[in-house]
């Protein structure tokens, strides 16, 4: 089945989840490990909406930059899990993965 944007809504992939270490070692909670985590995340774009103000800007398979908690439930779609993101909370955009900022912990 194929899913797209609608509006201003962008669909994303991959978005960061899990505990991190920073390259200095400091680990860095996950938003379920404490609420207070206050971190923008990184996302993949799957689909951007035809109203969206940044369809000029970003396209499918770039890496875009999340204000904190401002993307929606996940849900899932042909084994994939997606987000639905407003246009108005993308920080920044990369054409290509962000390098490893941060490692995923080790348990």
């Amino acid at each position: 089945m194929a899913i797209k944007a609608y509006g201003k809504f962008v669909l994303v992939t991959d978005l960061e989840q899990g505990r991190k270490k920073t390259k200095g070692g400091i680990l860095l909670p996950d938003i379920d490990d404490l609420v207070d985590q206050k971190r923008p995340r990184w996302a993949k774009v799957y689909s951007v909406g035809p109203r969206s103000s940044v369809k000029e800007d970003i396209k499918v398979g770039d890496w875009i930059c999340i204000t904190f908690l401002r993307w929606t439930n996940g849900f899932d779609m042909d084994d994939t899990r997606m987000w639905a993101v407003e246009d108005t909370s993308i920080l920044m955009v990369s054409d290509a993965q962000p390098g490893d900022m941060h490692d995923k912990a080790v348990n």
